[in-house]
Protein backbone atom coordinates (compact mmCIF):
# COMPACT_ATOMS: atom_id res chain seq x y z
CA UNK A 1 0.00 0.00 0.00
CA UNK A 2 1.52 3.32 -1.11
CA UNK A 3 0.91 5.91 1.65
CA UNK A 4 1.64 9.57 0.99
CA UNK A 5 0.30 13.10 1.48
CA UNK A 6 -1.47 15.26 -1.08
CA UNK A 7 -1.24 19.02 -0.54
CA UNK A 8 -4.70 20.56 -0.44
CA UNK A 9 -5.47 23.80 -2.27
CA UNK A 10 -4.35 25.78 0.80
CA UNK A 11 -1.37 23.53 1.60
CA UNK A 12 -2.91 21.31 4.28
CA UNK A 13 -1.59 17.74 3.99
CA UNK A 14 -4.16 15.07 3.18
CA UNK A 15 -3.20 11.46 3.95
CA UNK A 16 -3.81 9.12 1.04
CA UNK A 17 -2.99 5.71 -0.38
CA UNK A 18 -3.47 3.81 -3.61
CA UNK A 19 -5.01 0.37 -3.80
CA UNK A 20 -3.66 -0.79 -7.14
CA UNK A 21 -5.32 -2.97 -9.76
CA UNK A 22 -4.30 -6.59 -9.47
CA UNK A 23 -2.91 -8.41 -12.47
CA UNK A 24 -0.41 -7.46 -15.15
CA UNK A 25 -2.68 -5.39 -17.40
CA UNK A 26 -2.98 -1.60 -17.03
CA UNK A 27 -5.76 -0.35 -14.77
CA UNK A 28 -9.14 0.16 -16.40
CA UNK A 29 -9.55 3.55 -14.69
CA UNK A 30 -8.60 5.53 -11.60
CA UNK A 31 -11.32 5.58 -8.95
CA UNK A 32 -11.33 8.32 -6.30
CA UNK A 33 -13.29 7.58 -3.13
CA UNK A 34 -14.83 10.63 -1.42
CA UNK A 35 -15.67 9.54 2.15
CA UNK A 36 -18.77 10.24 4.18
CA UNK A 37 -18.65 12.81 7.00
CA UNK A 38 -16.08 11.82 9.58
CA UNK A 39 -15.34 8.43 8.01
CA UNK A 40 -11.62 7.67 7.65
CA UNK A 41 -10.35 6.16 4.42
CA UNK A 42 -9.50 2.80 6.02
CA UNK A 43 -13.26 2.13 6.29
CA UNK A 44 -13.33 1.75 2.50
CA UNK A 45 -10.36 -0.65 2.33
CA UNK A 46 -12.32 -3.80 1.49
CA UNK A 47 -14.38 -1.94 -1.14
CA UNK A 48 -11.19 -0.55 -2.69
CA UNK A 49 -9.58 -3.99 -2.71
CA UNK A 50 -12.63 -5.42 -4.47
CA UNK A 51 -12.37 -2.71 -7.14
CA UNK A 52 -8.62 -3.40 -7.38
CA UNK A 53 -9.36 -7.07 -7.99
CA UNK A 54 -11.67 -5.98 -10.83
CA UNK A 55 -8.84 -4.00 -12.49
CA UNK A 56 -9.20 -0.47 -11.07
CA UNK A 57 -6.64 1.70 -9.29
CA UNK A 58 -8.40 3.23 -6.25
CA UNK A 59 -7.27 6.32 -4.38
CA UNK A 60 -8.40 6.51 -0.76
CA UNK A 61 -7.80 9.74 1.14
CA UNK A 62 -8.68 11.44 4.42
CA UNK A 63 -10.16 14.94 4.37
CA UNK A 64 -8.63 17.57 6.64
CA UNK A 65 -9.25 16.79 10.29
CA UNK A 66 -10.23 13.16 9.63
CA UNK A 67 -8.24 9.94 10.11
CA UNK A 68 -4.55 10.37 9.34
CA UNK A 69 -5.18 13.94 8.11
CA UNK A 70 -6.18 15.02 11.64
CA UNK A 71 -3.07 16.93 12.69
CA UNK A 72 -4.60 18.98 15.51
CA UNK A 73 -7.44 18.60 18.05
CA UNK A 74 -10.93 18.97 16.57
CA UNK A 75 -11.65 21.90 18.90
CA UNK A 76 -8.74 23.84 17.33
CA UNK A 77 -9.41 22.91 13.71
CA UNK A 78 -11.13 25.65 11.67
CA UNK A 79 -11.94 23.27 8.78
CA UNK A 80 -15.42 23.27 7.30
CA UNK A 81 -17.31 20.94 5.01
CA UNK A 82 -16.95 23.55 2.29
CA UNK A 83 -13.16 23.15 2.67
CA UNK A 84 -13.56 19.41 2.08
CA UNK A 85 -15.28 20.03 -1.26
CA UNK A 86 -13.65 23.18 -2.59
CA UNK A 87 -10.11 22.59 -1.37
CA UNK A 88 -9.59 18.94 -0.50
CA UNK A 89 -11.61 17.17 -3.20
CA UNK A 90 -10.27 19.59 -5.80
CA UNK A 91 -6.65 18.92 -4.73
CA UNK A 92 -7.18 15.15 -4.80
CA UNK A 93 -8.68 15.26 -8.29
CA UNK A 94 -5.85 17.53 -9.48
CA UNK A 95 -3.31 15.04 -8.10
CA UNK A 96 -4.96 12.08 -9.86
CA UNK A 97 -5.20 13.99 -13.16
CA UNK A 98 -1.49 14.91 -12.91
CA UNK A 99 -0.47 11.32 -12.08
CA UNK A 100 -2.67 9.69 -14.74
CA UNK A 101 -3.63 12.33 -17.34
CA UNK A 102 -4.82 9.84 -19.96
CA UNK A 103 -6.61 7.42 -17.64
CA UNK A 104 -10.36 7.49 -17.22
CA UNK A 105 -11.44 8.95 -13.87
CA UNK A 106 -14.37 7.64 -11.83
CA UNK A 107 -15.48 9.30 -8.60
CA UNK A 108 -17.40 7.43 -5.89
CA UNK A 109 -18.99 9.74 -3.33
CA UNK A 110 -20.44 8.28 -0.15
CA UNK A 111 -23.01 10.45 1.66
CA UNK A 112 -21.49 13.93 2.13
CA UNK A 113 -18.60 12.87 -0.11
CA UNK A 114 -21.16 12.88 -2.91
CA UNK A 115 -22.84 16.10 -1.81
CA UNK A 116 -19.56 17.98 -1.74
CA UNK A 117 -18.32 16.73 -5.12
CA UNK A 118 -20.11 19.59 -6.85
CA UNK A 119 -17.88 22.11 -5.06
CA UNK A 120 -14.74 20.81 -6.80
CA UNK A 121 -14.57 22.15 -10.37
CA UNK A 122 -12.55 19.14 -11.55
CA UNK A 123 -15.51 16.87 -10.77
CA UNK A 124 -16.88 17.98 -14.14
CA UNK A 125 -13.90 16.34 -15.85
CA UNK A 126 -14.67 12.89 -14.42
CA UNK A 127 -15.87 10.14 -16.71
CA UNK A 128 -18.36 8.95 -14.09
CA UNK A 129 -19.71 10.08 -10.73
CA UNK A 130 -21.31 7.39 -8.57
CA UNK A 131 -23.19 8.55 -5.47
CA UNK A 132 -23.89 6.15 -2.62
CA UNK A 133 -26.41 7.22 0.05
CA UNK A 134 -26.08 10.88 -0.94
CA UNK A 135 -29.70 11.82 -0.34
CA UNK A 136 -31.04 15.28 0.32
CA UNK A 137 -30.24 17.21 3.46
CA UNK A 138 -33.68 18.75 3.90
CA UNK A 139 -35.60 17.11 6.75
CA UNK A 140 -38.87 17.65 4.86
CA UNK A 141 -37.72 15.12 2.24
CA UNK A 142 -37.88 12.31 4.80
CA UNK A 143 -40.95 10.38 6.01
CA UNK A 144 -42.97 12.37 8.56
CA UNK A 145 -42.35 9.67 11.18
CA UNK A 146 -38.62 10.49 11.08
CA UNK A 147 -39.03 14.26 11.49
CA UNK A 148 -38.89 14.29 15.32
CA UNK A 149 -35.66 12.26 15.36
CA UNK A 150 -34.00 14.35 12.65
CA UNK A 151 -35.06 17.69 14.10
CA UNK A 152 -34.12 16.59 17.61
CA UNK A 153 -30.65 15.54 16.48
CA UNK A 154 -29.88 18.61 14.36
CA UNK A 155 -31.63 21.36 16.32
CA UNK A 156 -31.39 20.12 19.93
CA UNK A 157 -28.80 17.41 20.56
CA UNK A 158 -26.06 18.65 18.22
CA UNK A 159 -26.15 22.30 19.34
CA UNK A 160 -26.10 21.14 22.97
CA UNK A 161 -23.10 18.84 22.41
CA UNK A 162 -21.29 21.58 20.44
CA UNK A 163 -21.95 24.10 23.22
CA UNK A 164 -20.65 21.72 25.91
CA UNK A 165 -17.63 20.20 24.11
CA UNK A 166 -16.86 22.66 21.29
CA UNK A 167 -16.84 19.80 18.78
CA UNK A 168 -18.77 16.61 18.04
CA UNK A 169 -16.96 13.77 19.86
CA UNK A 170 -16.55 10.42 18.12
CA UNK A 171 -18.81 8.77 20.72
CA UNK A 172 -21.72 10.91 19.47
CA UNK A 173 -22.25 8.66 16.47
CA UNK A 174 -19.50 9.55 14.01
CA UNK A 175 -16.26 7.67 13.42
CA UNK A 176 -14.13 10.72 14.21
CA UNK A 177 -14.29 13.92 16.25
CA UNK A 178 -15.74 16.71 14.14
CA UNK A 179 -15.06 20.41 14.54
CA UNK A 180 -18.13 22.60 14.96
CA UNK A 181 -17.79 24.02 11.41
CA UNK A 182 -18.10 20.55 9.93
CA UNK A 183 -21.17 19.64 11.97
CA UNK A 184 -23.24 22.53 10.69
CA UNK A 185 -21.80 22.55 7.17
CA UNK A 186 -24.38 20.52 5.25
CA UNK A 187 -27.25 22.83 6.09
CA UNK A 188 -25.36 25.72 4.49
CA UNK A 189 -24.80 23.64 1.35
CA UNK A 190 -28.41 22.62 0.80
CA UNK A 191 -29.17 23.37 -2.86
CA UNK A 192 -32.00 25.51 -4.10
CA UNK A 193 -34.80 22.98 -4.83
CA UNK A 194 -35.51 24.75 -8.13
CA UNK A 195 -32.08 23.56 -9.37
CA UNK A 196 -32.81 19.89 -8.79
CA UNK A 197 -33.87 17.70 -11.69
CA UNK A 198 -37.25 16.11 -11.03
Amino acid sequence: MEKFDIASEDGRPLAANWVRASGARPALAAVVMHSATGVPRRYYGAFAQHLGDQGFDVLLWDARGIGDSARQPATDDPATMRDWGQRDQQAVLRYVRAEHPARRLFIVGHSSGGHLAGLAPLTASADALVLIASGGCDWRDYPVAQWPRLLGAWWLAMPLVLALWGHLPAWAGRRACLAAGRCTGLAALEPDPRLLVQ
